[in-house]
């Protein structure tokens, strides 16, 4: 009988993992929808554990504790999971954004340097 019961959870594990895994990228999809380039492209630069405990904090506004149980740990792993996402998450968008300064300041000077009106 125990035999039955730990396949039986293992089944189910995997079956939670994977619908996890779907219900996270559905939601980086719709929570992508509509935000600046910068920022999509910064959130889906960061990894699914990242995206998620920042998608439960931004888009399904959960305080620390409500995160916490979501994930299954505790509070303070929660928090320090957040703190550590959101640092990501600038950097990664302090990436972009530097990249995109750069290409519009290519775009927008002439070999010499001066400031093309055009």
């Amino acid at each position: 009988m125990r035999l039955n019961v730990r396949r039986s959870q293992r089944r189910q594990q995997s079956v939670v993992s994977a619908l996890r895994e779907t219900g996270l990228q559905e939601r980086v999809e719709e929570a992508s929808i509509g935000l600046p380039e910068d920022l999509a492209g910064a959130l889906d630069a960061l990894p699914a554990s990242d995206r998620e405990v920042l998608l439960l904090h931004a888009w399904d506004d959960l305080d620390t504790a409500q995160i916490a149980t979501a994930l299954g740990c505790s509070k303070a792993n929660a928090s320090l999971r957040l703190h550590r996402a959101k640092r990501r998450f600038e950097k990664a968008l302090g990436v972009r954004t530097d990249m995109r300064r750069e290409i519009d300041r290519s775009s927008t000077t002439t070999g010499e340097g001066a400031v093309d009106g055009c």
